[in-house]
């Protein structure tokens, strides 16, 4: 993780020394390892590095070679293969930084490079002959790219928070933001930021800069990846189990200690296993990998061999790495929620505040994650029975139908269930679903809300797609495409990063490596689900390493989590009695909020109602 910056005057006007260093001022807040800017005429580019990987610490940041200059925020996988195409300095691999790799693939493919470098990237690039800014995302968007235009100027940076500390930029805040937020939960907008006037580059997208024009396309698809119907199932499982290996070695190349996320669950499992084998066979004096466990220890009333305490725990013994629960106070709470703003962390997912404290105490900057498994490549196919029922594969349909309903009291009940369910309701047009019985689309009381944001709220509940419920994708290809283009997945990825420069930390997600992506949506769907058994395919790749009940794991609920954090809000509620006042006072009905008893609306609107930070 570092952060770059940059103003392009556009009018010609050239950047003056004190106006660069102001900048380096501000954007230096979380103490990086290096810092440093280049100013050419009308151009500045500046960068605050934080060293992670073993080559981060042969380059100086910015890079400037002949008529380039190049910031980033990146980690480049695929050094080997480029290596074998591309110009390079004439030294070891091991010693040239991933921005040679970056500017050496501009200077040969020019804006086709992004889509030939693998791995988590945002860059920035002033191109001297051409008079341009070209600036690129990597696919998934682990990487962020925010701006800012006026008529004679563009200022942009990977840090929002350093962003919103500039005098010239407007803070005002974006309506069409809080709408998306209270609809979704997050901010799941992949162009608008909370801020009016700053916006963000999409994920897989290209933007070019120059006096005249700004231009922004969009270099790869997910709807384009191409299916492979002929892999056999062992092929498939084989190539997962490659995938997996090389996505997770490739995300602890690091020269500080690696924490990783340890629900339990299969995919912080696999991950976490994973990365410590490796770990042990390439690093012999490496220390023992630290895992965080999202829940609090087990008081005398918890039962200690429940799974959400004794899965994760099993495995840190198995694998003999630190293993950590994480307390949160109410003291704690209120403090996040009144300091941290939801318009750079919208996740409310508290309990990773605490740990990245604690991260932060033992020196560690690379938090592995498994997000995003469940929504793609450990997808608990949800539509299989209606994708088997459109594509006539009645005999696997009536084999899935008779285990599912054979492990039920009420088989015939069970079936029909199925049948409206899983078959009937994904075929009706989805603007049924919330008028069709025993569905709910529940959302706030938009008079909640001042009359302002109303017409912002209902645009937004139009456009949501329920993705969650799960029962509206006819197939599980077009459940997987949904889960990407709903742009929760990217939320909390933009979230987590705003988040993670106080704390000197760089998140990374093993599950949503590119290849892994473009895997998932390329074999058949009856890999996701097969004789009873969800995510299928993932359970085969990971039968290896993982303990056995791993395989009858289907969904790993948290209902002791859940009750801490609902008492945790709760708490927090009695305590104000009603005496609300914060940034955002002018979104609500003061008298109307004082009505509200449902938990899950507080727990969405409290980081509104409490939020005290500027």
């Amino acid at each position: 993780m570092s952060s770059f910056y940059g103003i392009f005057y556009r009018d010609g006007r050239s950047v003056s020394q004190k106006e660069a260093q102001k900048m380096q001022q501000t954007f230096d807040w979380w103490k990086p390892d290096e810092s440093d800017f280049i100013i050419q005429d009308n151009i500045l580019l500046g960068q605050a590095t934080l060293y992670n990987t073993p080559e981060s610490k042969y380059e100086h940041l910015p890079l400037k070679k002949a008529n380039y200059i190049l910031a980033m925020d990146a980690r480049i996988d695929n050094r080997e293969e480029l290596a074998k195409e591309l110009e390079l300095p004439n030294k070891p691999l091991q010693e040239i930084g991933d921005s040679e790799f970056i500017l050496a693939s501009y200077r040969k493919w020019g804006k086709e490079c992004a889509d030939k470098l693998l791995g988590d990237f945002a860059f920035v690039i002033w191109d001297e002959a051409k008079q341009e800014l070209f600036c690129a995302r990597d696919i998934i968007g682990i990487k962020p790219i925010y701006y800012t235009v006026t008529d004679n100027k563009i200022i942009f940076s990977n840090d929002l928070q350093s962003l919103t500390k500039l005098k010239c930029i407007s803070l005002e805040i974006n309506d069409r933001a809080i709408a998306n937020y209270i609809t979704n939960k997050l901010l799941t907008d992949k162009k608008i930021t909370f801020y009016k006037h700053i916006h963000k580059i999409e994920p897989a997208s290209f933007m070019i800069v120059s006096k005249q024009k700004i231009h922004t396309t969009i270099y790869w698809k997910i709807n384009k990846i191409k299916k492979n119907t002929q892999i056999t199932e062992e092929e498939t499982i084989n190539k997962l189990k490659k995938l997996l290996y090389s996505s997770v070695k490739a995300r602890i190349r690091s020269d500080y200690r690696i924490t990783s996320h340890l629900s339990g669950g299969i995919d912080s499992s696999t991950i976490t296993i994973l990365a410590s084998q490796i770990l042990k066979k390439t690093q012999s004096n490496h220390l023992p990998l630290l895992v965080f466990n999202w829940i609090q220890p087990p008081s005398k009333d918890n039962h200690i061999n429940h799974y959400e305490w004794k899965n994760s725990l099993n495995i840190a013994q198995q694998e003999n790495l630190e293993h950590y629960f994480v307390q949160l106070s109410i003291t704690k709470f209120q403090e996040l929620l009144e300091t941290k703003s939801i318009t750079f962390d919208s996740t409310r997912l508290w309990y990773e505040y605490p740990i990245r404290e604690e991260v932060q105490k033992y020196h560690s900057r690379t938090i592995l994650s498994g997000w995003g498994g469940d929504e793609l490549i450990s997808n608990h196919a949800h539509a299989i029975y209606c994708d088997h029922f459109i594509h006539f594969r009645w005999k696997k349909l009536y084999h899935e139908c008779k285990l599912k309903i054979s492990k039920k009291r009420k088989p015939f009940k069970m079936l029909l269930s199925i049948m409206y369910h899983k078959i009937f309701v994904p075929l009706l047009p989805d603007k049924l679903y919330c008028y069709l019985p025993k569905k709910n689309c529940s959302s706030f009381d938009i008079s909640l809300f001042n009359n302002k944001l109303h017409p912002y709220i209902k645009k937004e509940l139009k456009k949501k797609n329920y993705i969650f419920s799960r029962h509206t994708a006819k197939t599980i290809h077009e459940d997987l495409l949904r889960a990407w283009e709903n742009g929760h997945i990217q939320g909390r990825i933009e979230s987590w990063h705003n988040a993670s420069f106080e704390y000197q930390i760089n998140y990374t997600y093993p599950l949503l490596d590119k290849r892994i992506i473009e895997f998932t949506l390329s074999i058949p769907s009856k890999y996701f689900f097969k004789n009873g058994i969800g995510r299928y395919i993932f359970k085969m790749a990971t039968a290896d390493i993982l303990p056995s009940h791993y395989l009858k794991q289907d969904y790993k609920l948290e209902p002791n989590r859940v009750k801490k954090i609902i008492s945790l809000y709760q708490k927090t509620i009695n305590k104000l009695e009603g005496n609300y006042s914060s940034t955002y006072d002018k979104y609500f009905n003061k008298t109307k909020l004082k009505e509200i008893s449902s938990i899950e609306e507080f727990s969405i609107l409290l980081p509104l109602i409490l939020n005290k930070s500027k």
